[in-house]
């Protein structure tokens, strides 16, 4: 047992604030019959019909039929003076939820197009339905908010934050913050003001992100600190709730600052004050490698342990995905701590994306081809053949150059700048390239020593297009070599992306990194995130170009999901209603699809926040969705011997999607005989509390002498495998020789059935006349754990029964539990065994 000075030190590093003590609790899940349902978690069934159902390749047909919801107000976005009449971006979606409010930011390009300061954000106070956009939001005095925004929300108070780069005052970057709350449907700000400061004329602050810990109240702020001498740090500053400073700075990369170009922290924050911060060092191993480093803290942040390596990773660091403006590409690696009651409470998550190792790709040092001016048409294109160099010279202005090459479908093709950039390179798939508007571009490339890779989506004709940055003087010359490369020994990506993920249950050892993705090795992905649900329920999402097979340039956003903690993946489905393509001419900015994109969790909601061009340039939507279904079984039944017992079983579905639910039937004596339409099977269950019978037939035997079996009904999603829904009901044989409660006797309360317990035990007794009643579970310490009934009874006798979990819904514990009756001004106990 922990000494009590323990628990004081907790007190002090974590302390809880007065506010909080009777804070609004966290709302329910969607509607359910609580007394009819249990999360099994742990007593798994066996059968072979729970194993994981397969993983299905291209699997559109089963598409979440939820909508995708516009955040932004376009009508805030007129064309750019500064970008020839382009219209704006909106991306770096960031996304917090709590109960029915949903607070969303993004970076909005009118912060630099227009020159005033600008992040942009909004809010939904009914679930995500409907979104206000309350952009610009204006900076601490002196300061004005201009990206790498992200949002976060206390659980108990219902308060929100959100944190971005700040400019304005003296040098570089510096970070600001905002506390607000929701209030009449909308979101008033209650504090702004500056949290980081980046100390002298030559530092500055980059890639922010914030999380709350609602035990404690405490803010957490990370950022990258780019010093004047060129060393970097990770740095995280605790805040209170009211984004005070609570002590100074800390430095959170225990490597020397010179080790790595270290960017992209998170924070996440999970129970009992258990704090992670997480973050890449790129390109730090010496066979170009990076890695994913993490550290923990289990104090509420006041300290942290040693650093560990989540996963050491090869990134596509030259080019983004398709359509993307910018040239290099570092996405952030998410973060997320499962905070629920389940039995991976405390379990950290990481996602990342991952390519394959193109640096052993077989450049040859011969000439695969001279450009040949073609005055910039496709068709004058100079053809060549993967495996040489090609040269050219690029004369200042607007000279462009065009070469061709043949792929086959899969082929990972890649590009690397031998002499000093002065222009662009893009991968430009076959399809209209009647103008530069209507080009599908595969990947792009920016400045010295840049590159690209790129796996091909079909067989065609590919082009590489050249074009000047305005930096070179007149008549440059150029080298690029090429190649074709292959995944090799080490290699877990297949292609130019793929996306993995790894977890944890104490920040040191991590699992072997798993690819959630399932699509074909030649369709790009980026951006996966991972949250968790209050169920324990991890989701995974990403923008996925797996929908387009010839250019493999329009793109969906994807998702999966795991129930047993990340060891088992569903099937990908399809959560975008309408694909898009990001087109870097047809809008203003280079950083058209930002470096992230999240997802966030509220009871069993998810909400999945992303940048979209459907409508021809980025907004920002987010896609909301409830996965919750459940099985309803009837109260425990009392029988003869020698008779059939139908029992009448319900699938429900709770969730906003229509979506195939499957169940499995079982008891514990062998009584089950059949059922209709069957004991296990796979049925589509409409949204919104549709429901879907099962009608089980349980034989009592002759003779049973008050035997009684327990029927189970499981129920899953197979689209997240690894948790079941189980609900019990209790076949009693009538002809019993224990002591049945009958009519006309004296107030009392029966054993429970059955005992020991798995799940639910049936609760019967008796009442002389009638009368005030109150049946309750307690623990073993006195306190009570389930108010059963509470009011009046009539004479004769009563049922009642017991899920297995408190009055908040949660599981109880295994172990020994008190039945108790009040009535008649006295009080009956029974124990009761739970076993879990």
């Amino acid at each position: 047992m922990l000494a009590p000075a323990f628990f004081l030190l907790i007190a002090l590093l974590c302390p809880t604030p007065v506010a909080t003590i009777d804070a609004t609790i966290r709302p329910p899940l969607e509607p359910a019959d609580r007394n009819h349902r249990h999360h099994d978690l742990t007593d798994m069934p066996t059968r072979a019909a729970l194993s994981a159902p397969p993983r299905i390749a291209h699997p559109l047909a089963t598409q979440i039929s939820t909508t995708d919801v516009l955040v932004n107000d376009r009508t805030h976005d007129p064309a750019c003076p500064s970008c020839g009449g382009k219209p704006f971006t909106q991306a770096e979606v960031s996304v917090a939820a709590n109960g029915p409010n949903v607070l969303v930011c993004w970076n909005d390009k009118r912060s630099s197009c227009l020159h005033v300061g600008s992040q942009g954000l909004g809010y939904s106070a009914d679930f995500g339905v409907s979104y206000t956009d309350a952009s610009p939001v204006a900076g601490p005095p002196g300061f004005n908010y201009g990206g790498d925004g992200t949002v976060a929300a206390n659980a108990k108070t219902g308060d929100f934050y959100f944190l971005a780069l700040i400019s304005g005052t003296g040098f570089g970057f510096n970070v600001g913050a905002i506390k607000g709350h929701f209030a009449g449907g909308s979101f008033v700000i209650d504090v702004n003001k500056q949290v980081g400061f980046n100390g002298n004329a030559g530092n500055s602050l980059d890639k922010t992100w914030v999380a709350v810990d609602s035990t404690s109240g405490n803010v957490y702020a990370v950022w990258s600190n780019y010093i004047a001498d060129g060393s970097e740090h990770i740095e995280l500053q605790r805040l209170d709730a009211s984004l005070n400073a609570l002590g100074p700075v800390q430095v959170i990369n225990a490597e020397p600052a010179s080790v790595a170009d270290m960017s992209m922290s998170v924070v996440a924050t999970g129970p009992n004050g258990l704090v992670y911060v997480s973050w890449l060092e790129i390109g730090s191993l010496p066979d170009h490698r990076s890695r994913i480093r993490i550290r923990r803290s289990d104090d509420c942040g006041a300290t942290f342990g040693p650093p560990a390596t989540v996963a050491e990773i090869m990134e596509n660091v030259y080019s983004g995905a398709p359509g993307c403006a910018r040239g290099a590409c570092d996405a952030a690696p998410s973060l997320a701590i499962d905070a629920s009651r389940g039995p991976h409470r405390g379990r950290a998550y990481v996602s990342w994306d991952e390519t394959v190792n193109f640096y052993t790709a077989p450049f040859a040092v011969s000439t695969a081809a001279v450009e040949i001016e073609n005055d910039n048409f496709f068709s004058r294109a100079t053809s060549f053949v993967p495996g040489g160099k090609i040269r050219g010279i690029q004369a200042a202005g607007s000279d462009r150059d065009f070469f061709k090459f043949t792929a086959l479908r899969g082929q990972t093709f890649v590009a690397r700048t031998d002499t000093s950039g002065g222009f662009y390179f893009r991968i430009i798939a076959p399809a209209d390239t009647s103008s530069s508007g209507n080009y599908k571009t595969l990947a792009n490339a920016i400045g010295p020593g840049a590159g690209v890779v790129c796996t091909l989506p079909s067989d065609g004709t590919y082009y590489l297009l050249l074009d000047p940055d305005g930096t070179a003087p007149s008549s440059t010359p150029y080298a690029i070599s090429t190649a074709f490369v292959s995944p090799g020994v080490g290699d877990r990506a297949r292609d130019q992306r793929d996306q993995f993920l790894a977890y944890s249950d104490d920040g040191a050892a991590w699992s072997a990194p798993v690819r959630v993705n399932d699509s074909d090795a030649w369709f790009d992905g980026i951006f996966p995130w991972a949250a968790v649900d209050s169920l324990g329920r991890v989701f995974c999402f990403w923008h996925d170009a797996r929908v387009d097979a010839v250019t493999g340039c329009a793109s969906d956003e994807y998702m999966t999901a795991s129930g047993d903690g990340g060891v088992t993946w569903s099937a990908n489905r399809r959560l975008t209603d309408v694909s898009s393509y990001f087109s870097y001419f047809n809008v203003c900015g280079p950083n058209n699809q930002g470096d992230y994109q999240q997802a966030a969790c509220s009871g069993a909601r998810v909400y999945c926040g992303f940048p979209d061009s459907r409508f021809g340039n980025p907004d920002v939507f987010v896609n909301a969705n409830t996965f919750l279904s459940s099985g309803l079984c009837p109260a425990p039944i009392i029988a003869d011997g020698g008779v059939d017992v139908p029992i009448n079983f319900q699938l429900r579905n709770d969730g906003n999607s229509d979506t195939p639910l499957s169940w499995q039937a079982e008891d514990s004596q062998g009584w089950l005989t059949g059922a209709v339409p069957a004991l296990s099977g796979t049925q589509t269950v409409t949204a919104n509390g549709g429901v879907f019978g099962v009608q089980a037939t349980v034989h009592v035997p002759n003779g049973c002498s008050g035997d009684s079996t327990t029927v189970r009904f499981i129920t899953y999603d197979p689209f997240i495998p690894g948790y079941y829904d189980t609900c019990s009901t209790i076949v009693h044989c009538s002809a019993t020789t224990g002591v049945p409660l009958t009519q006309h006797q004296r107030t009392r309360l029966a054993p429970p059935l059955p005992n020991p317990a798995r799940g639910t035990a049936a609760l019967r007794y008796a009442l002389e006349r009638p009368g005030a009643a109150d049946l309750a579970i307690f623990s073993v310490t006195g306190s009570r754990v389930r108010l059963l009934r509470h009011g009046f009874d009539s004479e004769g006798n009563h049922e009642a029964w017991w899920d297995g979990r408190d009055d908040q819904g949660h599981l109880a514990p295994g172990g020994m539990y008190f039945i108790r009756l009040d009535a008649m001004g006295r009080t009956f106990n029974q124990r009761l065994m739970l076993l879990r």
